[in-house]
């Protein structure tokens, strides 16, 4: 078969897991790509590909069986070439494009809303032949708020990267953890206020550290945000980021096992979790709120504030304050 896959969002290549941090659907699409290429697939991606440094691509440069093409290319490539499927991640204007596909995907990483999904799902119905999401509570959620069809929804789940070295495995179980030390890596708005802010859950912990590391990708509109932030993270003396402030997928694996737990006091609805994937992993406690899919995806691995609270009213959310 030949597949295309089509992959906004951050600028990355094959490479960029080895050098920085990386999201959970670009990650996916990578190990996505991989996988299909071992199966003696012809897979090209579409991505915003690094132009420097050490994770740096050419334009059709083929690495691990799979093609690599810059994402201004996909239009011009996929409307002149006849292909077999495309798969679209998270942005419906892939499939809104006249290509040359004789099945098309989308694959959306986020959860849906009225103002958003629903109304590009609602221009672009007819041109998709199925949705796939990343849990099955995400699948579930995207047909109650869209009205797609449940049974053209397939539900998959975020891929990570799969460490076949044995010497890297080895080290990991030399690590040990550090009975002090707790691990945060998830955007900043995501759970870091309720760990940071004045009074905050860390204020409370003064003989403990929290590490911190993020995504090495800030939009300009949440600066203001992110700022403050960053300033609670300086006042607090136990809390901290890593070097850099981001991690690769190894450097996030070696951080998680010398860490005594995995702190994630979130209210936002997580259509999966690649550190929750990532905490399994190492074994790594991963302590959180049950929202979204995040008791699906950590299965009997996670430790929610719900179970430890009692709290048994389904229609509870947790508040950044509480």
């Amino acid at each position: 078969m030949d597949i295309l896959i089509a992959a906004g969002g951050m600028e990355f290549g094959p490479l960029t897991p080895n050098v920085k941090s990386l999201g959970g659907s670009e990650t996916s699409a990578i190990q996505l790509a991989e996988r299909l290429a071992e199966l003696d697939q012809d897979v090209i991606v579409f991505s915003q590909l690094p132009m420097s440094g050490p994770d740096k691509v050419e334009h059709g440069q083929i690495i691990n069986g799979v093609k690599w093409m810059h994402l201004d290319s996909f239009q011009q490539y996929s409307t002149a070439t006849p292909h077999d499927l495309l798969i679209a991640q998270r942005d419906p204007k892939f499939i809104s494009i006249n290509t040359q596909s004789r099945k098309k995907v989308l694959w959306v990483h986020d959860i849906a809303t009225h103002r958003g999904m629903t109304a590009a799902i609602n221009q672009i119905q007819f041109a998709i032949d199925e949705i796939w999401t990343v849990s099955e509570w995400h699948r579930q959620q995207i047909h109650e708020v869209t009205d797609y069809p449940l049974d053209k929804i397939v539900p998959l789940r975020n891929g990570i990267v799969a460490f076949d070295d044995e010497d890297f495995w080895n080290e990991l179980d030399l690590i040990e953890r550090d009975p002090k030390q707790f691990f945060y890596a998830a955007r900043p708005e995501r759970g870091l206020v309720a760990l940071v802010r004045p009074g905050g859950i860390m204020s409370y912990l003064q003989d403990s550290t929290l590490k911190i590391a993020m995504y090495a990708h800030f939009p300009p509109h949440m600066q203001e945000f992110y700022d403050q932030i960053f300033q609670w993270v300086e006042d607090s003396p136990n809390c901290e980021f890593v070097d850099g402030r981001s991690l690769s997928q190894a450097d996030m694996r070696r951080a998680l096992k010398g860490s005594v737990a995995y702190l994630y006091p979130t209210a936002f609805e997580e259509t999966s979790c690649i550190i929750a994937r990532e905490c399994i992993e190492t074994l790594t406690p991963f302590l959180s709120t049950g929202v979204g899919a995040l008791t699906e995806t950590m299965g009997d691995c996670g430790i929610f504030y719900e179970d430890w609270a009692e709290i048994t009213d389904p229609d509870w959310e947790p508040s950044y304050d509480d």
